[in-house]
């Protein structure tokens, strides 16, 4: 199970990443190991990917093994696939498996993170207003449940100005000796605005350096992990928590949480674990098995056992193409993407046009008409493209390893002729500073 097909043994190393980014036979081979419909362009890996050939092989052959014979097979085979999947997280994210906990998904993982934390009342608790739901509910219910304070602050004003200073400023208003946990996501959904982590965190550091409590800075990073570099110890942050079904093209079901020793020492156990050496000291063995910190932490009972074994295999598939060709592939995407979408007229681009503070997703409106019109529309062409769940909604594109050129130059004269229909719509009704639904009760 740890042999790739032929269709993605490619040696990486024959060409410069520059020579990579722009072959697009490459890049067609790449998008062969998808089973992606031929009929649709698709641009939703922000929301939910399709399996690639490896995982699709790895969770078949589990599934396959364990209808056969599920107590042999679980029993002969579950503790070394549980750490399989654990080390191939840590070896991507730069981390040790003793600091995983293998989640289903990345609102598990934060809710299992909040809940896990003791905060007293008076506590106070920081986030920025661009948190997804998932963050700033979980947040919320922390915040009642301990009595805590939740501060939420703007961090930037608009995805097209992004100024590293002013984001530091702009959360340092929130700051006081009462600060226990700072919640921050690496790249937001609403806006495509990737976030200078490191940066912001060197910050918090130097803050509450002469402070007892220094608090903890948990990362929501599920649209950085997989489209971007990572390395969660240079990032700084003390706890991360990620999905991997998205840019990491892993199992349906997946995610993880990293957390670093203090981090560990803070949280409590919110679902028992099924670790044998947590068994062996309900059972009151004398000597029962050693447990580490991760496995302390992880949530038992039955899971998607095929599912959560083949996250092995999405993280090398991914190992296998390079992270930074990926990064680089999916930045260069994003730029056509952003500065075609840019020259048409009554289109706003929000997503930064600097790759810095931007990874896969890209974010845009059309004057006159809402979100969901657009989306109606560019899905009617074949164009995958999905509304952003938010107060302020926009349009939203993800570029992925399974998109080409081609999709990118379709997915601008698809906006285009949205853009060029929807003008046509709205001739007369400007005045009244209304955003049309065309085909939507109002």
């Amino acid at each position: 199970m740890n042999s790739y097909p032929s269709l993605i043994n490619l040696d990486t190393k024959k060409n410069t990443k520059k020579e990579i980014n722009y072959d697009e036979q490459f890049w067609k081979r790449i998008r062969s190991a998808f089973n992606l419909s031929p009929d649709y362009v698709h641009f939703e890996a922000f929301l939910l990917s399709s399996h690639p050939e490896p995982v699709r092989k790895a969770i078949e052959q589990y599934r396959k093994n364990l209808d056969a014979n599920p107590y042999i097979y679980l029993s002969q085979n579950e503790q070394r696939l549980e750490l399989d999947a654990r080390t191939s997280i840590a070896d991507f994210i730069g981390a040790t498996k003793d600091e995983i906990i293998i989640t289903e998904n990345a609102t598990t993982g934060l809710s299992l993170v909040y809940n896990g934390l003791a905060l007293n009342q008076g506590d106070e608790i920081l986030t920025t207003r661009h948190e997804h739901h998932s963050n700033l509910r979980a947040l919320e219910n922390l915040a009642q449940r301990t009595g805590a304070i939740l501060k939420i602050v703007d961090i930037y004003k608009d995805g097209e100005n992004i100024n590293p200073d002013e984001m530091v400023c702009r959360l340092a208003s929130g700051f006081s000796h009462k600060t226990r946990l700072i919640a921050l996501t690496w790249v937001h959904s609403c806006s495509g605005v990737c976030i200078p982590v490191s940066f912001l965190v060197k910050a918090v550091r130097k803050h509450f350096s002469t402070i007892d409590k220094n608090p903890l800075v948990c990362v929501d990073g599920t649209h950085g992990c997989g489209a971007r570099q990572l390395d969660v110890i240079d990032m700084g942050c003390d706890i991360f928590v990620s999905g991997c079904h998205k840019w990491l093209h892993g199992p349906r079901g997946t995610g993880f949480i990293w957390a670093n020793k203090k981090a560990m020492d803070a949280l409590g156990v919110v679902i028992p674990s099924f670790a044998p050496g947590e068994v062996d000291v309900f059972r009151k063995v004398e000597y029962p098995r050693f447990v580490d910190a991760g496995e302390h932490l992880s949530p038992g009972g039955f899971h998607c056992f095929e599912h959560r074994w083949a996250i092995h295999a999405a993280i090398r598939f991914i190992q296998h193409i390079g992270i930074q060709v990926i990064q680089e592939r999916i930045q260069s995407l994003a730029l056509r993407l952003k500065l075609g979408l840019s020259k048409i007229e009554g289109v706003k681009v929000v997503t930064p046009i600097d790759v810095e503070y931007s990874a896969g997703i890209i974010c845009f409106s059309i004057e006159g008409v809402t979100p969901e019109f657009v989306s109606k529309e560019l899905c009617e062409l074949k164009i995958i493209c999905i509304v952003s769940p938010y107060q302020v909604q926009y349009c939203r594109f993800s570029t992925s390893i399974f998109n080409l050129v081609s999709d990118i130059d379709l997915a601008i004269e698809g906006v285009c002729y949205v853009a060029n229909k929807s003008n046509k719509l709205t001739i007369g009704i400007k005045g009244d500073n209304k955003l049309i639904n065309i085909g939507y009760s109002s």
